[in-house]
């Protein structure tokens, strides 16, 4: 019952596993994206799921793909949950990428004008496809 989502369901929105392989593709063809971004996710995913993420993004990316992330570190726990289960600083998440994303480089960050969403935690990164 959000906007957009009874008249745009399977046509441009779709839901899917992201901690699961899936492919974006145009009849039969698979996409590749010049922007891919992941705003407040990442630490919801547990290693392995981010893993499955990771080759994902680098299967529909191209040369010069920009990858812009924004995620936390902190404990969020919801009705006895932790919702937060990777709870890495930034120099983890930069060895993390550095090792499942080979084709990427960390970017200079983006103006704030230009990111839609920013970490309180200084957790926020610009990776690009080389």
């Amino acid at each position: 019952k959000r906007p957009c989502w009874d008249t745009e369901a399977h046509l441009s929105l779709f839901t899917c596993d992201i901690g699961k392989p899936f492919e974006i593709l145009n009849n039969e063809r698979l996409l590749k994206f010049d922007l891919i971004t992941c705003f407040q996710v990442l630490e919801h995913l547990d290693t392995v799921r981010l893993e499955a993420l990771m080759k994902v993004v680098e299967s529909q990316s191209t040369t010069g793909t920009l990858f812009i992330i924004s995620t936390a570190n902190n404990s969020e726990v919801v009705n006895g949950v932790e919702l937060h289960v990777t709870q890495w600083n930034r120099t983890r998440w930069i060895d993390f990428f550095s090792k499942n994303l080979p084709h990427f480089r960390l970017a200079d960050p983006m103006n704030d004008c230009l990111m839609p969403r920013r970490s309180v935690h200084d957790l926020d990164l610009v990776l690009k496809r080389v």
